[in-house]
């Protein structure tokens, strides 16, 4: 398993990944969530949405996000 964010989105409260890119940290990513930088900087957040699928979600559907290291 790999690093990831842990996100919870509404309104189902579902569970969504966002996966470390090959060239960051973790601690890289969640900075980045939390300012809105890098690939985070526009109003949707790029979440995995099944096995590998991208799919779009608004900063403000998401209630909880957790590092997950491993």
């Amino acid at each position: 398993m790999t690093a990831h964010l842990r996100v919870m989105v509404l309104p189902d409260r579902k569970t969504e990944f966002i996966d470390v890119a090959a060239d960051e940290s973790l601690d890289k990513l969640l900075e980045e969530f939390l300012h809105r930088t890098g690939r985070f900087e526009g109003e949707w957040v790029p979440i995995r949405g099944g096995a590998s699928d991208i799919r779009y979600v608004r900063y403000d559907q998401i209630v909880l996000v957790e590092a997950t290291p491993n």
